[in-house]
């Protein structure tokens, strides 16, 4: 009889008498699923269609006597005969009725007991996984990958050792761009043309000794914001008294003499007279400037003048030097 597998659909060729009047419980090699096997009708025989009877029986004009007998002959036979001795599988690879199941299919290697499909590839996966994280792992540690921390190194490393006893030679000193070099002073250009000194009262602060003059620029670029300095020197020419101040600013004879002590440092300080005198002085003009030494001392001998600080200006699209002296 042919018993199919219920749950993967598994075709069987299984005797009849591996059966049994009651049926038995079977198991498919393939799947390992235990089922039940009802016992074999008339209709399982092949050659009798769906009532049981022979497509030949009964042959007309014969005895009903000889055809009943022969019938029940033939049937008896057909099922004596064991229709599976030469199908693809003897039933030697069948288990006997007297055990619980009955395998199908190939037998199973001595010893094999393997895993499942689905274990097998469980455990495969698992295997990679372990691998990949060992892998990482050891990549990190060993610094073979790019995202890796990588050990600080010395600034000394790979640099040239001093041979044992010897002293370091000193490092040259870095050279700067010859577009950063200092630019070339022309305060020496920056000439004192002439001055004049002299005593005068004034009604409120006293006696007041005064310097005055001008200055000409004589270098060949702008400048402004000339500071100069004046130094007041005993007969011995040692300095007595020491006042700086930025080039530009003048007072008249009239202020001199009337104006108060704080009037005359803001007259002599004003900022728009040393921007108009000293703010840009091109090559060849001129500079006044004048010093007021309020109460100056008795021994006064001499005095002394000179440039000390400027600023070097560049000069404005289309501007020429001056002729000015």
């Amino acid at each position: 009889m042919k018993v199919e597998c219920p749950n993967c659909h598994t075709t069987y060729k299984l005797p009849d008498e591996r059966v049994g009047q009651d049926g038995a419980t079977v198991r498919c090699t393939v799947c390992k699923h235990q089922f039940h096997v009802d016992a074999p009708t008339p209709e399982d025989f092949p050659g009798f269609g769906d009532t049981g009877a022979s497509p030949v029986w009964p042959v007309q004009g014969e005895d009903e006597s000889d055809v009943s007998n022969d019938f029940a002959s033939h049937l008896d036979a057909q099922r004596k005969k064991d229709p599976y001795v030469d199908s693809e599988l003897p039933g030697g690879d069948f288990a006997s009725a007297d055990f619980a199941t009955i395998e199908f299919g190939k037998e199973e290697k001595p010893g094999s007991g393997g895993l499942s499909r689905k274990s097998l590839i469980l455990a495969i996966l698992l295997g990679v996984v372990i691998l990949a994280g060992a892998g990482a792992t050891a990549a990190y540690f060993m610094e073979f990958w790019p995202f890796a921390k990588k050990a600080p190194t010395s600034a000394m490393e790979g640099a040239p050792q001093a041979a044992p006893g010897q002293p370091e030679q000193p490092k040259s000193p870095k050279q700067e761009p010859a577009a950063q070099a200092q630019a070339p002073s022309h305060i020496a250009s920056i000439a004192i043309e002439s001055h004049q000194y002299y005593f005068t009262e004034n009604e409120k602060i006293g006696k007041l000794f005064v310097i005055d003059g001008k200055i000409v620029n004589k270098s060949p670029v702008v400048v402004g914001q000339v500071k100069i300095e004046a130094t007041l020197l005993d007969p011995s020419d040692a300095p007595v008294l020491t006042k700086t101040i930025t080039a530009g600013p003048k007072a008249s004879t009239f202020e001199l003499k009337t104006m108060s002590q704080t009037d005359m440092e803001a007259r002599l300080n004003s900022v728009q007279e040393i921007l108009l005198n000293n703010g840009s002085v091109k090559p060849g003009e001129e500079i006044p400037f004048m010093f007021v030494f309020t109460n100056p001392p008795a021994n006064l001998g001499s005095f002394s003048l000179k440039v000390t600080d400027y600023q070097e200006l560049a000069p404005q699209a289309g501007q020429q030097t001056s002729d000015k002296k």
